[in-house]
């Protein structure tokens, strides 16, 4: 009987000890977050790359640039519901 108490005791301890703290939780949402607008920054640099790349003329090249910004914060309102999304 006191080896049974003892293993449930030994499960319950190790449930508890794989619960993270919401200090880890926010960390690792941090770091998500962080990898994500850095994608976000990396394709908005190949956009403007490619813009000038494939623009014919000033006006087109500035149109393409507008739609790269637009791309880019559409992207960062992406990584934004990493830190509101409950784990």
């Amino acid at each position: 009987m006191k080896s049974f108490i003892f293993l449930l005791i030994m499960i319950f301890s190790l449930d508890i000890y794989a619960i993270p703290s919401q200090a880890e939780i926010n960390e690792y949402k941090n770091k998500e977050y962080q990898v994500c607008e850095n994608q976000c920054y990396a394709d908005r640099e190949s956009c403007f790359a490619q813009s000038r790349s494939f623009a014919r003329n000033q006006a087109e090249w500035q149109s393409m640039d507008i739609a790269c910004f637009k791309q880019r914060n559409a992207c960062s309102e992406r990584c934004k519901l990493i830190l509101s999304q409950p784990y």
